[in-house]
């Protein structure tokens, strides 16, 4: 959180919106962070709304200097900024009801996103926010998701760092609803906006590789043996 260095940004309509763009991170990043995104929503976690901006040379033109480098013109991703939402601490993450703690840890297994960690001195970086008028945790930064290489022994959730234990009908409900959301991935798909696309031959199918790549990891949910090492 925050190595990205997102900026708030004003739209049209009004709306503040945290902005993230092409130019901040690697493609595979920002696809991770939007892919997540829609998923994490789907299956049902609390979070901001999400969405897409386009950034036009006005809006780079009001921008400051410093700013324009990380600002092209084009699409963005974009996430409402709520103003009460602050960085939540360790305990009030622990303090989320034992359905919930088992709803972030699977989706965060299935998804392979390991950047969520705490620390035993209340610290850490776990990726989410606490809305102050909702009284709510709120799941945000997808993306260094679909990372094979996921190590989750510092997870917020995981094994040493809570006292419940997934059980079968943990298991199946959410292998079930997921399935049904990737029913539906083409329709992810679809949304990605044409101009996150490069122009050359190969650097399109390489995007278009890493895609169904992260379409093959989410896949991984309906092999017989996927939840034999998750706890």
């Amino acid at each position: 959180m925050g190595i990205t260095k997102p900026f708030i940004c004003q739209c049209e309509t009004n709306q503040w919106v945290i902005v993230k763009t092409k130019k901040m991170m690697p493609i595979s990043q920002l696809l991770a962070e939007y892919i997540g995104s829609v998923l994490a929503e789907k299956m049902g976690l609390p979070c901001p709304h999400i969405g897409f901006v386009e950034i036009t040379a006005m809006t780079s033109q009001y921008a400051p200097p410093e700013w324009q480098a990380d600002l092209p013109l084009g699409t963005a991703f974009a996430s409402y900024f709520l103003e009460k939402a602050k960085v939540a601490k360790t305990a009030q993450a622990k303090a989320l009801c034992e359905q919930s703690q088992k709803l972030l840890y699977m989706f965060d297994r299935w998804i392979l996103n390991s950047d969520r960690t705490a620390s035993s001195m209340g610290t850490g970086n776990i990726n989410l926010l606490f809305d102050e008028i909702t009284q709510q945790i709120l799941v945000i930064d997808h993306n260094l998701a679909f990372d094979e290489q996921a190590n989750f022994d510092a997870h917020i959730f995981s094994p040493q760092n809570r006292e419940w234990r997934l059980d079968w009908i943990d298991k199946q409900t959410f292998t079930e609803k997921a399935i049904d959301i990737l029913t539906n991935f083409d329709d992810i798909y679809q949304q990605i906006p044409d101009d996150w696309f490069p122009f050359e031959e190969d650097d399109f199918q390489k995007m278009e590789n890493k895609i169904q790549k992260i379409k093959q990891l989410l896949t991984r949910i309906t092999e017989e043996h996927y939840w034999d090492n998750i706890e």
